[in-house]
């Protein structure tokens, strides 16, 4: 979902850095002991997605029962996901105006507005539930030949900017934004992934894994604190771990067939569904990889209106049925959420609910 921002102009005097408007202070604390939400068992594990609806809203499609339908109707209107990381999810309005919110709990805070609008989805979520996290948001905004990253940090309250010379030819896709090891990544038109560390501001540029092409369908992830890649080829399915000592690694494939190719496999297999027979996924149609973030490396994939989370340590299949359009090369908003009691907590007794204002973000892990 985009917003025409191009009415908007805020007069302001340090266009390099905002400094945010602090009317109370709000706590993000760790919880525990609710089911499917951070324990121990369920600990990183994709509880559902989220996505957009045809309302202009957005929705969210549990994996099981367990994880709860989540009610999203406590979000402010006309907004959409951006983000999403370690159960904390990132959306936006119109104008710039970005919230941090935690769909489990169905609590929601606004984040300062940046000093210059950002024309596109190309913010990033940096966050990791550790006793002494803090959250960053990263924007990447494209600026007369090189891209200028904007932050804004929960520790300080600011949006900085930092300009980079970044060495590609291309520009950062929106709405690819996935964060790893404290650090923001993109995909890009050329093929790269550039990522950006919001805490000491330096950027850098990763080749895609070998044997990619041009027209290949493929998408970031992380899994256990790395940076992954699911590639889709005309028939398998491919899940890269990067290491910055060793590059890329093919750590998994699945194997895609048609229905015509595989009948006489589901003959055999009836027990299991039409859609994954024997380790192989069976689709009339090529799957289009989604963003994810998980405890270890999986794919997740719109496979014919359904979307399957293939775990490769287990090889678990789970799957949902989501009510909302397919993606495409343009479409990119769905979002893999895990589910978590993490609180934002108002420490004055202003209801949570209260858009008008401006807040200052600190974050405690208990």
């Amino acid at each position: 979902m985009e917003f025409d921002e191009a009415e908007w102009v805020i007069a302001t005097a340090g266009a390099e850095e905002a400094t945010a408007v602090a009317d109370e202070e709000w706590i993000i604390e760790d919880g525990c002991g609710e089911d499917d939400a951070d324990t121990d068992e369920s600990r990183r594990s994709i509880s559902g997605i989220l996505f957009p609806t045809a309302s202009a809203g957005i929705g969210f499609a549990p994996f099981s029962p367990s994880s709860g339908n989540l009610s999203l109707s406590f979000l402010p209107p006309s907004v959409a996901v951006v983000a999403a990381s370690n159960g904390l999810v990132l959306i936006r309005g119109p104008w710039s105006t970005y919230y941090l919110c935690n769909p489990f709990i169905s609590e929601v805070s606004r984040i300062p507005r940046p000093a210059r609008p950002h024309a596109r989805d190309a913010t990033a979520l940096v966050f990791s539930a550790n006793p002494m996290s803090q959250f960053h948001l990263v924007c990447a905004v494209h600026l007369q030949g090189m891209y200028q990253f904007e932050t804004y940090s929960s520790g300080s309250a600011l949006w900085r900017s930092s300009i980079q010379e970044i060495p590609f030819s291309g520009e950062i896709l929106p709405s690819s934004a996935v964060s790893a090891c404290g650090t923001a990544y993109w995909r890009t038109t050329d093929g790269a992934v550039v990522g950006f560390d919001p805490v000491i501001g330096d950027s850098r540029v990763i080749e895609r894994p070998d044997g990619i092409g041009s027209s290949a369908r493929w998408q970031l992830g992380e899994a256990g604190d790395r940076l992954c890649c699911v590639v889709v080829q005309p028939s398998s399915v491919e899940i890269h771990v990067y290491e910055a000592s060793n590059g890329w690694t093919l750590v998994g494939s699945i194997a895609v067939v048609s229905p015509e190719k595989e009948a006489e496999a589901e003959e055999e297999e009836e027990e299991e569904e039409d859609w994954v027979i024997g380790g192989t996924i069976v689709c009339r149609e090529t799957p289009w990889p989604l963003r994810f973030q998980s405890a270890d490396p999986q794919a997740v994939l719109w496979v014919d209106g359904r979307v399957l989370a293939v775990d490769l340590a287990s090889w678990r299949v789970r799957a949902v049925r989501i009510d909302g359009a397919a993606p495409d090369s343009s479409i990119d908003d769905y979002v893999a959420h895990i589910n978590t009691v993490a609180s934002v907590l108002a420490k004055s007794s202003r209801p949570i609910s209260d858009f008008g204002s401006s807040l200052t973000l600190s974050l405690s892990l208990d």
